[in-house]
């Protein structure tokens, strides 16, 4: 996980360096975006399904929450 102070950072040098050349950063950031999407074949199609991609990644993360703290409880009570 990046930190904040590293993501203020980057992003104070990048909007510094849009600056610099004539560029709005939003503009930029923008143009960036679509270019990821597009080099990936992402479009308004394939919304639904990254939709579910996203929820069964949650629903993941909360199990795999659970079954940590269900093994920590374990821990607990053998000790």
């Amino acid at each position: 996980m990046v930190s904040k102070a590293e993501k203020s950072q980057v992003t104070g040098l990048f909007n510094l360096y849009c600056e610099a050349y004539g560029e709005d950063p939003s503009d930029r950031i923008h143009a960036l975006k679509q270019a990821a999407l597009r080099e990936n074949g992402i479009t308004d199609d394939s919304r639904k399904l990254l939709q579910e991609m996203a929820k069964l990644r949650q629903d993941m993360q909360k199990n795999q929450r659970k079954d940590e703290l269900h093994v920590e409880n374990r821990n607990m009570r053998q000790e």
